[in-house]
């Protein structure tokens, strides 16, 4: 998946994380170098906002300067995602890696399937 992150990233599509995630993102990023694969790393941890409160969509979407109705928003969690489809975000519910590659193409059809489909 951080292949597609960096293919949209190279198409000149901004992406971020948004996460609910304590200071172990963090950790992470340091014995991994996972930051380097996005534009900017939105943490509840650090902003005091959870995607429990809709309201942080929109704060994300007014810091990457990104209309709502085309951001897109990918999660596990059902919830979170009827908030963000709330906000006008386009959303895609994770539910398998091949649902999420077939939906991902659907909103970027200028990638190859070598993007979209990565080791396949």
């Amino acid at each position: 998946m951080l292949a597609q992150m960096d293919s949209l990233r190279g198409m000149g599509i901004v992406v971020a994380i948004l996460s609910d995630q304590t200071n172990w993102l963090e950790e992470i990023d340091r014995s991994t170098g996972l930051f380097s694969h996005f534009d900017r790393v939105f943490n509840s941890y650090r902003m005091k906002k959870s995607k429990r409160d809709a309201s942080v969509f929109d704060y994300v979407c007014a810091l990457l300067d990104v209309d709502p109705q085309k951001a897109l928003f990918v999660d596990d969690n059902i919830n979170h995602i009827a908030r963000a489809r709330g906000r006008g975000l386009c959303t895609i519910h994770f539910v398998s890696v091949e649902d999420y590659k077939n939906q991902l193409k659907n909103y970027f059809p200028g990638m190859t399937s070598a993007e979209t489909l990565p080791g396949q």
